[in-house]
């Protein structure tokens, strides 16, 4: 797999979690706290990194996709 779809992956995966962490936290805590605030802004910015480096992959434009590639982008839409 190429490294900027792995950067890609790993970047908005970590956008979801620490957006979820934000979310949840804040929720438990029944107030919006300073560390949920620093929370949701480092799930931002690993949205943008994600969201940037899958827009260069599109630029980029697709040289040859794989079976399984093909595959799980069925599945998963």
């Amino acid at each position: 797999m190429d490294s900027k779809l792995i950067l890609a992956i790993v970047t908005i995966t970590l956008a979801l979690v620490f957006y979820t962490i934000g979310v949840f936290g804040e929720r438990k805590a029944k107030s919006l706290e300073k560390k949920h605030v620093m929370i949701f802004w480092l799930g931002l910015i690993f949205d943008t990194l994600g969201t940037l480096t899958m827009s260069k992959i599109a630029q980029e434009g697709i040289k040859e996709a794989s079976n399984i590639s093909q595959t799980i982008h069925g599945i998963t839409g």
